[in-house]
């Protein structure tokens, strides 16, 4: 579809995704290997809580933020469309003011609340250049910079520049 763009993996996304799926299986490993006598750690009393530390918390952080990879974007009317893993965000676009495309927009910003590498960066982040935004990326230096009245969004489509210009079309 000419208004559906996909959302490509850069190469810091890879090497963030790789490192923590890295450190979570290393603890479900190590969990693993505790409660088998392997590692020779007693657990007669530790456990549950050893299970839960170390195999559920990894597990489950893999699983819980399998749901929020982003797949692909999509404009639709005067919304944008962030197709996720089973569901979609949706964002209204029709108090849309600027929509820019800035591969450094993302330039000296600190995650406040999200996600910060384990398949997507999602949530909301800040910089001085922008202030507080919402962030839906895997691609940084394809930034696509969303100004609302009421909000800041980046997304990162597979081509930035067509997608910059679908949008002041449908707009």
């Amino acid at each position: 579809m000419e208004n559906t763009f996909k959302a490509p993996w850069g190469t810091f996304l890879k090497v963030m995704t790789a490192i923590a799926l890295i450190i979570l299986l290393g603890c479900s490993t190590a969990g693993i290997l505790g409660i088998s006598g392997i590692l020779n750690i007693n657990l007669a009393e530790y456990s549950l809580l050893w299970i839960i530390a170390m195999i559920g918390i990894p597990a489950l952080t893999v699983i819980l933020t399998l749901f929020f990879i982003i797949r692909k974007y999509e404009i639709q009317d005067n919304k944008l469309l962030i197709y996720r893993l089973g569901w979609k965000k949706v964002i209204d676009l029709s108090n849309l003011e600027t929509a820019e495309f800035d591969p450094k927009a993302v330039k000296g910003s600190i995650r406040l609340f999200g996600n910060g590498g384990l398949f997507a960066f999602s949530g909301i982040y800040r910089n001085k250049k922008l202030g507080n935004y919402r962030i839906f990326a895997t691609d940084f230096k394809k930034s696509v910079v969303l100004k609302t009245k009421e909000k800041i969004y980046i997304v990162t489509p597979e081509n930035p520049e067509n997608f910059v210009e679908k949008v002041k079309q449908l707009r």
